[in-house]
């Protein structure tokens, strides 16, 4: 990834110059990129993670970083539904390796758990 991101930083550009420099910003859950995202980029981008993902990503990146984090909503006022809507939405993450549900919350596999878990 730093490989990359320096060829990033380095390829040319040959279309009409932005009014001001690009940000580059980080598709980063774990702790590895999340510190990569603080080093070498603006920022950081987490999707379906916890507020407490959040604070610490926070910490992480610094004051100074962006940090971009994506949450779903469902408009919905009946319970029963919304947890069926949720359900259907999130059943493509169980099946990814990165995510995982602890507690009842989604968290990245990659960190570890409060309970000292490394596999959380």
């Amino acid at each position: 990834m730093r490989a990359y991101l320096s060829a990033m930083a380095q390829a040319p550009y040959a279309s009409v110059p932005p009014a001001a420099a690009p940000r580059t910003v980080l598709a980063a859950l774990g702790p590895k990129m999340l510190a990569l995202a603080a080093e070498l980029a603006d920022g950081a981008h987490p999707y379906n993670v916890t507020p407490e993902h959040t604070r610490e990503a926070r910490a992480v990146l610094g004051a100074g970083k962006l940090l971009c984090v994506e949450q779903a909503a469902i408009l919905e006022s009946d319970p029963a539904a919304a947890r069926a809507t949720a359900r259907r939405f999130l059943a493509l993450y169980l099946g990814l390796p990165n995510y995982v549900i602890i507690g009842g919350a989604w968290a990245s596999r990659t960190r570890t758990s409060r309970a000292g878990d490394p596999t959380a």
